[in-house]
């Protein structure tokens, strides 16, 4: 099974299994579009690895911004204070 790492391109359109650093969550889903950057998580940064569930094609869905968790690759993790646990 294939890891991605913030910063890498989106290969397939889907839903994702976001794997957190030690101590920040458990995993869940997020939905990310192909062609887009692999976000790093606000809190634990760059720890945060993505592994494929189910694909999609573009069109079948919306993709809502990164939110309070995710923030664009390239973005440093905020003080553990100023983020919004989900």
């Amino acid at each position: 099974m294939k890891y991605y790492r913030p910063g890498m391109k989106v290969p397939i359109s889907g839903i994702y299994e976001a794997l957190h650093g030690v101590g920040h969550r458990l995993e869940h889903e997020v939905t990310i579009a192909h062609g887009t950057t692999f976000p790093v998580c606000r809190r634990c940064g760059e720890d945060v690895r993505f592994k494929l569930i189910q694909s999609a094609k573009n069109h079948q869905h919306g993709f809502a911004p990164f939110g309070v968790l995710f923030a664009p690759y390239g973005t440093k993790p905020e003080k553990e204070s100023e983020v919004l646990v989900a």
